[in-house]
């Protein structure tokens, strides 16, 4: 079973990339979908950390890491399993393609991976919890 999450993730990002190289030859377009990506963790000019969350919102639920040509693709605890790593090697066109929209000295003083993009966990209401309670 953890075979196929993994095939299907992998063909997901595969997919995402795919449209990112086709979107980034268009630099207008290229450069709103950039303006819209909101990076979290506190680095939007490092490239690595625009790209994990470019792909944390194909998979809501991973934890996402970029390294400079590989994503590397935490799989929730849910899946059961000695490796629940998907890594997925990015094409030169993108990582050029993001280079072009942040500025060179967005990385340094960073490691060699982006920030660990985590999924957004919700927690109940209040109201919700004192329910279960009773």
């Amino acid at each position: 079973m953890i075979t196929d999450v993994k095939l299907k993730i992998r063909m997901r990002t595969r997919a995402l990339l795919n449209s990112i190289a086709l979107m980034a030859k268009d630099n207008a377009a290229w450069n709103e979908y950039v303006d819209n990506v909101v990076v979290r963790c506190g680095h939007p000019n490092d490239w690595r950390c625009l790209m994990a969350h470019i792909v944390q919102r194909e998979h809501p639920g991973c934890t996402i890491r970029v390294g400079s040509w590989i994503i590397m693709i935490d799989l929730p605890v849910l899946y059961k399993g000695s490796e629940r790593t998907v890594q997925v090697q990015m094409v030169p066109e993108i990582r050029h393609a993001l280079m072009r929209v942040t500025p060179t000295d967005g990385t340094a003083g960073q490691p060699l991976t982006s920030c660990a993009v985590m999924p957004i966990v919700s927690l109940p209401s209040t109201r919700t919890r004192q329910r279960g309670k009773n």
